[in-house]
């Protein structure tokens, strides 16, 4: 008796390893054929979104720069919900992409004025992931069921990302004026609305001579000043 109730406990160990098993293999599979939907999405976007997104990128201090990817607000019941962010630049490396969902044993719910995260309903949901560059493109996938967990929506977007403080800003061009310093002349009296002036020089009543005189027009005029 004691025989076959070890026998009986050992099996059921192996039984569970195998299904443990199964599990991963499982999440495994799913995993890479998210990974594959993204790709061959070719960056295309839904067209309806039924939820708000957001983006953030802070810098650590190993001098990467951490993003975060947040949806939320949804706008319809949103069930079990599977979300991955893949950066464009390390497609086809090794990299793990951030995702959630998709290999928790947990369940994520967005519904419409709904938060209770003990019982699986948030109010956001959030990836993170770590670039080595300040400019990047993420690929965002998100995939839900409907209450009966029959019917599945999958919903791609992108976003450009950037930590603002490490990105050149582009060289301005400056005017070289007459001297060819790169100070641009002041505009003055003569100056046109683009900074350029005319040849005409600045006369008035003082410009006095008792043969003639210059008119406004700089044209000299024979004969007494006016």
């Amino acid at each position: 008796m004691h025989k076959i109730i070890t026998l009986l406990f050992c099996l059921c160990l192996i039984g569970g390893c195998a299904k443990s098993n199964n599990a991963a293999s499982d999440t495994n599979t799913k995993y890479i054929g998210y990974v594959e939907a993204i790709i061959n999405n070719n960056s295309t976007v839904s067209s309806e979104i039924p939820f708000d997104y957001d983006l953030s990128v802070t810098k650590d201090s190993k001098g990467q720069y951490v993003y975060e990817v947040t949806i939320s607000n949804p706008k319809q019941a949103m069930y079990n919900v599977e979300m991955m962010v893949i950066d464009v630049s390390k497609v086809g490396s090794e990299n793990i992409f951030p995702s959630i969902g998709v290999i928790d044993e947990e369940q994520f719910n967005l519904i419409p004025f709904q938060s209770n995260a003990q019982r699986g309903f948030y109010a956001a949901l959030a990836c993170n992931g770590v670039s080595d560059v300040p400019q990047f493109t993420l690929n965002v996938f998100v995939v839900y069921r409907d209450y009966s967990g029959l019917n599945e929506t999958r919903i791609f977007f992108n976003l450009d990302a950037e930590y603002a403080a490490d990105v050149a800003a582009p060289a301005e061009g400056k005017v070289l004026n007459e001297v060819g310093t790169d100070e641009t002349p002041a505009n003055d009296e003569n100056n046109d609305e683009n900074g350029e002036g005319d040849d005409t020089e600045d006369y008035s009543e003082d410009d006095y001579y008792e043969d003639g005189y210059y008119n406004e027009y700089g044209e000299w005029v024979e004969g007494e000043s006016y």
